[in-house]
């Protein structure tokens, strides 16, 4: 951990690796590893793993669901963040720079919908693309507020096959 804050990202790597093999549920090692894969290494799938992996020892970890729509936006899978980004707003309604970055993701994918569906950027904004992915799990949300996401999603959906 101290070579990562050492400004040596990639000397920290197999350190790290280990750790998760020893605590796979290490959820600080995890992030950090997430964040080195992402920012120095641009492996995508590798961080993937590791923010995936937080959200299966912890559903509601913001940092790591947050992080994992960043992977999404950083493979240019629009549709896909702003549904993860509306999910992590929704589970942490107070941090502000989740709505900000939904905002911006919410604005970028209005901008690609209004290109030809047979754009390339079109197809990449919309792929992968589930609208029930990040649903909202929870009995205790509000009906309105799933009413709303539900509503969301549908029309994401429908600017899609236009």
């Amino acid at each position: 951990l101290l070579l990562a804050d050492a400004n040596r990202p990639l000397d920290a790597v197999p350190y790290l690796n280990q750790l998760i093999r020893h605590h796979p549920a290490h959820i600080k090692g995890l992030i950090l590893l997430g964040d080195i894969y992402i920012n120095h290494m641009k492996d995508l799938d590798a961080a993937e793993q590791c923010y995936r992996s937080i959200l299966r020892y912890e559903p509601h970890n913001i940092q790591g669901l947050h992080n994992l729509c960043v992977v999404f936006v950083e493979r240019k899978r629009l549709a896909r963040a702003a549904a993860c980004l509306r999910y992590a707003h929704h589970l942490a309604p107070h941090e502000d720079y989740i709505q900000r970055h939904w905002q911006i993701v919410q604005q970028r994918l209005q901008k690609i919908t209004k290109l030809p569906e047979t754009s390339p950027e079109r197809q990449i904004a919309y792929a992968e693309y589930e609208p029930d992915e990040f649903r909202v799990l929870s009995t205790k949300v509000d009906r309105k507020s799933h009413t709303t996401m539900h509503e969301d999603n549908k029309q994401q959906q429908q600017q899609h096959r236009r």
